[in-house]
């Protein structure tokens, strides 16, 4: 899925986000916990590294540099990312985006901030893998999760959430919607803090009252 923004610090199992917070767990983590069975793997790192030295030229107001490799799989891809519709549809204002919730202390990153012609704000997540005929749960929780800690950092409504597809085969977005994407993560994010709370024997069940 993606890089983590965070590093380990050497108290296991917590790691410190590039704001300087201490995290104790990525997104990836959170939805590898919710969907054992479904995986989802994070970007190619030349690919995806590719991909934000394009977002950072079109940001900085100039074309896209078309990308002339070989004919293996990540060239392939690469060059199709370049002509990726995104880059002429809206404005780029980050990429990455570093993202952190400090109260669960999860952190994620976005690839794309973006900005549309109708001022209205979205995120993309960058994934090397073909669009599958069902976008699978674990890509819309993920998303979500950038979604909701995007609009709480920035104080603004997301409402256009995409995935990028990108393949030696070409590259594709979807876009959803931001319910769809927000539910899976928020409930699941839920879960994982109360599974949390029961391992560690802080989880208070109310006494049933003796029968009279």
């Amino acid at each position: 899925m993606f890089t983590p923004t965070c590093k380990p610090t050497p108290i296991p199992g917590i790691y410190e986000h590039t704001s300087g917070a201490m995290i104790r767990r990525t997104v990836a983590e959170v939805v590898a916990t919710l969907y054992p069975e479904q995986p989802i793997r994070q970007p190619n790192g030349n690919i995806r590294r590719a991909f934000a030295r394009m977002a950072r030229q079109r940001a900085a107001g100039g074309p896209v540099e078309r990308f002339s490799g070989g004919n293996d799989p990540i060239s392939r891809t690469t060059a199709h990312l370049a002509c990726l519709d995104v880059w002429d549809e809206a404005q780029i204002i980050a990429a990455p985006l570093h993202l952190a919730d400090h109260r669960a202390r999860v952190a994620t990153t976005a690839d794309l901030l973006l900005r549309f012609p109708d001022n209205a704000l979205g995120v993309a997540l960058l994934i090397t893998e073909a669009q599958p005929t069902t976008i699978p749960e674990p890509w819309l929780a993920a998303l979500g999760g950038a979604l909701v800690m995007a609009s709480d950092q920035l104080r603004s409504v997301i409402a256009r959430p995409l995935l990028i597809w990108a393949s030696p085969l070409g590259v594709t977005s979807t876009e959803h919607d931001p319910d769809a994407c927000t539910v899976p993560w928020v409930t699941g994010l839920e879960t994982v803090v109360w599974l949390d709370a029961l391992r560690n024997g802080s989880t208070c069940f109310p006494k049933a009252e003796s029968a009279a």
